[in-house]
């Protein structure tokens, strides 16, 4: 998991050339992004399968939705009317809550700076983009006003420590990994699907889901919840 920079370092990071210095973690962390974008395609496919009748149109407003909450809400919404089984509802959330889980590391990488601190070799350092807004608006207001103060330096100081995240070796394998295993969550639910051919489930795809633990773990908790709030 990727670590907070260390309090005993000062935030001077270097954001240019990051991928010259760090090349073997740059080349894993495209390997992230590269793997997440199959799964996100994945997703919108389940569509089709979902959907006993004609999918373009539903396809379609799919498609035009951009807000990472609203398309997993649209899949959970049409679930309810497709799939009558409560269990196989649990195996599509607990997919979908894997496959949330990796979009924010996706995200991270993606729209976060990128930097990399001396004492620091091996990793490679997330910085929150906001945080430039933030010191820029700060220091131009203390300018405006003439109000900048030793405080001020040490808060703004504070402000960008906590915004570094350094990233190593591991997590990006740790990331690849579980992205590899939503992809194979989300491609074997299709698979378990009725289809036009097949008007029943294979049960052969949803026992391998219901093995996986991320899986397992969730429908269990899920039925404990049900159970517990069951008068």
């Amino acid at each position: 998991m990727p670590q907070p920079l260390p309090k005993n370092l000062t935030a001077q990071i270097s954001l240019t050339n990051v991928v010259q210095h760090r090349q073997e973690l740059a080349l894993n962390a495209a390997d992230v992004i590269s793997k997440w974008a199959n799964v996100d395609a994945m997703i919108g496919s389940l569509i089709p399968t979902l959907i006993n009748a004609d999918p373009r149109p539903a396809s379609a407003v799919f498609d035009i939705v951009k807000n990472f909450e609203a398309r997993q809400n649209a899949l959970r919404e049409i679930a309810l009317i497709t799939i009558s089984d409560q269990t196989d509802r649990d195996i599509l959330n607990a997919i979908l809550k894997l496959y949330a889980s990796t979009a924010k590391g996706r995200n991270i990488l993606a729209h976060n700076l990128w930097g990399v601190h001396d004492q620091i070799p091996d990793g490679i350092l997330m910085v929150d983009p906001k945080i430039i807004s933030r010191v820029s608006t700060k220091t131009r207001a203390h300018k405006v006003n003439d109000s900048f103060e030793y405080e001020d330096a040490l808060a703004m100081q504070k402000d960008m420590h906590e915004s570094v995240m350094v990233w190593k070796i591991n997590d990006f394998v740790d990331l690849a990994s579980r992205i590899s295993e939503a992809f194979f969550q989300i491609t074997t639910f299709g698979v378990m699907l009725p289809s036009p051919d097949r008007t029943e489930r294979d049960e052969a795809a949803r026992r391998m889901l219901l093995d996986r633990p991320t899986i397992s773990e969730f429908v269990t908790r899920q039925k404990a919840k049900r159970s517990n709030e069951t008068p």
